[in-house]
């Protein structure tokens, strides 16, 4: 069982607008789910100050910087801003054949 979460497929996509992942395959929504878990866990059962108490805020923390650090990792094509459906499609999208269509000269003669 152990091996399935340590094979190098992708368990997040990288989102088409803005930064970060959603998940696309089991192991992505385990880790969403069980971060979940510990996030209402820990407003349940954590330190009895709450979030007045600094160690709840750095249980808080810990489990989001796990979280987040594995979902970096296991994201298909790694984390960065996404402007929309063209982005990314080949290249930087920094110049021509980035995948993104060229701006059609206005007194350019159509071929036939």
């Amino acid at each position: 069982m152990l091996h399935h979460f340590l094979d190098d497929r992708s368990w997040f996509k990288p989102k088409r607008f803005g930064l970060g992942a959603y998940p696309v395959a089991w192991q992505g929504w385990v880790l969403t789910i069980a971060y979940l878990g510990v996030i209402l866990g820990m407003t349940r059962l954590g330190p009895h100050g709450g979030p007045s108490d600094p160690l709840w805020w750095t249980m808080i923390a810990a489990a989001t910087l796990a979280f987040v650090g594995i979902a970096w990792r296991k994201t298909e094509g790694g984390w960065h801003w996404h402007w929309g459906k063209d982005d990314d499609v080949k290249g930087s999208g920094t110049g021509p054949g980035d995948g993104r269509r060229q701006p059609r000269d206005k007194h350019r003669k159509r071929r036939g």
